[in-house]
């Protein structure tokens, strides 16, 4: 069967020497290749530095959207989170494509925290964690419902 499309994503969260969360969304495909990265603060996930590198894109117009990233800075990974970068990031100026990567920005920062924090547990005991995560993903996760 002919391939018509092809594209891959790659999320990396990294710990940097402050504590700070770096975290990276690359999208690559047939035409394109854009990667947001952002450095988040822990335990609370504020946005302290975005930007955009636009390696390949389908047209030199898409170039203009990389500015919009700035407006990510100060923006926290909570509630609302998805609904606000639809707002700064897409639109007739925007990309929606960067509106994906920062969406998988929050993803890839959530699971570094959860990472983080599961790293600092190691003194308590099973059901300690057990009920630490119970109280943390109560009502969204199968296993802690």
């Amino acid at each position: 069967m002919p391939k018509l499309f092809a594209r891959n994503k790659k999320l990396l969260t990294s710990e940097l020497p402050d504590g700070t969360l770096r975290c990276q969304a690359l999208l690559d495909d047939d035409d394109q290749t854009i990667e947001v990265i952002c450095i988040v603060t822990y335990p609370d996930l504020t946005i302290q530095e975005a930007s955009c590198i636009m390696t390949r894109t389908p047209g030199r117009e898409c170039l203009g959207a990389r500015a919009n990233v700035n407006k990510l800075v100060g923006l926290t990974i909570a509630h609302g989170y998805n609904k606000h970068v639809k707002q700064v990031l897409g639109g007739p100026s925007g990309c929606v494509h960067m509106v994906d990567l920062a969406i998988e920005i929050g993803h890839a920062a959530v699971q570094g925290k959860f990472k983080k924090m599961m790293g600092q547990q190691k003194s308590l005991t099973p059901a300690q964690r057990k009920k630490f995560w119970k109280d943390e993903l109560k009502g969204q996760c199968r296993r802690y419902p």
